[in-house]
């Protein structure tokens, strides 16, 4: 029982910790749950609202400018909760860069391209302070893939925040795994911002669930993505040496978006379809267009970030080979649902991004629609799913 002298202050340090992370989350939850509900009347008596339009989901007049709320959160409960670190100081600079831009762009679209080479500058940025990938042996690789991995996050979050809840579950789902992978080694500093990101979404979220009274907006999702993107290389990834684990972990946290971008980016290239124009050909929408309500849909989303998030944690504790064969099977089912979804017709003939929502386009007839009919057919191809997975 020797040991018990040595383990006990550890153990009260941590949980120390861990309530401190706790406090942290709650307190961003209660900050943004108040101030949700006075941007939206500030938002609705000055106009600023979504009205319904041909390329976008929604058939209703929404509030806007939720970002507002979430920025505001994370930023008070930051001063308030964690020590200001180099990394924490270009942490907020950077996400304060990214919600002006969103910000002005919420209200005067700007070009594509424009706000694409604002995002390259700002992602540069972010990268000279240091959040980077590591190890720093691999600079010359790991300066650009960071630079671009900060760009792609902040657009595929921008781009999931296409139905109502669904990109506040998911960063919130995320975050979420992010607290326990930095804890598990830890990295107590990137646990309470990430519990702080957490919290802000799970608060704005009360408001946003289907049926929305208010949207992120940019402001929100460019937000949201760069906080996840800086959180993901960092904490317990930063002292990892495994390329794999550096690379599946933060991939498997955020597969949905990332998923999302990259489906919706080939399939409007292969229609002839502007990639950065908006739309209802999205994963989300393409399952509403198979009989789930927006709800049903949501929610399905959000066990699939569980399911992924859950498998990221396996990758701390699986050897380089077990995990490259284990991330090379959650990309084959990936695309494989990829190819199912893509038979969903959402381009009209003659009109292939007219924007129209999927309700207005006739329910297609797929595969796994017709198996859904026979449900010992269903179960053989769930087993020998297993089987081959489990081999």
């Amino acid at each position: 029982m020797s040991w018990l002298p040595a383990d006990g202050p550890i153990l009260s340090q941590t949980a120390k910790e861990l309530t401190r992370v706790g406090a942290a989350g709650l307190t961003a939850l209660l900050i943004t749950l108040l101030l949700t509900p006075l941007v939206r009347l500030t938002a609705v008596r000055f106009g600023w609202i979504v009205k319904p339009v041909e390329s976008r989901w929604g058939r209703r007049v929404v509030a806007r400018l939720g970002g507002v709320a979430m920025f505001i959160g994370f930023v008070a409960t930051t001063a308030l909760w964690v020590s200001w670190e180099p990394s924490v100081v270009a942490l907020l600079g950077g996400v304060s860069l990214v919600f002006v831009l969103g910000l002005v762009d919420d209200f005067r679209r700007i070009p594509p391209y424009t706000k694409l080479m604002a995002q390259l500058l700002i992602g540069c940025g972010i990268v000279l302070s240091g959040i980077r990938l590591v190890p720093v042996h691999w600079a010359w690789i790991s300066i650009p893939l960071s630079v671009l991995w900060f760009v792609f996050v902040m657009n595929a979050f921008n781009l999931l925040d296409n139905m109502d809840g669904l990109a506040a579950g998911v960063g919130a789902i995320a975050a979420g795994f992010y607290v326990l992978h930095a804890a598990l080694s830890g990295q107590w500093v990137v646990a309470a911002l990430a519990g702080i990101v957490s919290g802000v979404c799970l608060g704005f979220l009360r408001y946003n669930f289907p049926p929305a009274k208010i949207f992120m907006g940019d402001s929100g999702s460019h937000f949201l993505g760069l906080s996840l993107a800086a959180l993901a290389i960092t904490g317990s990834l930063r002292h990892s040496t495994q390329l794999v684990s550096i690379l599946a972990v933060p991939t498997l946290v955020l597969a949905v978006p990332i998923f999302d971008t990259c489906f919706v980016t080939v399939q409007r290239l292969l229609h002839r379809q502007h990639p950065f124009t908006g739309g209802t050909d999205h994963i989300s929408h393409r399952l509403a267009v198979l009989g789930l309500s927006v709800r049903q849909t949501v929610v399905a989303l959000y066990g699939a970030s569980i399911c992924l998030g859950l498998l990221s944690l396996a990758f701390t504790t699986l050897k380089p080979l077990p995990s490259l064969a284990l991330w090379s099977s959650v990309l084959t089912a990936l695309m494989l649902c990829g190819l199912y979804l893509a038979q969903v017709k959402v381009y009209r003939m003659g009109q292939a991004d007219s924007g129209m929502p999927p309700s207005h386009l006739p329910v297609p007839t797929t595969p796994i629609g017709t198996m859904l009919l026979h449900k010992r057919r269903l179960l053989e191809i769930v087993v020998d799913c297993s089987v081959v997975s489990s081999a």
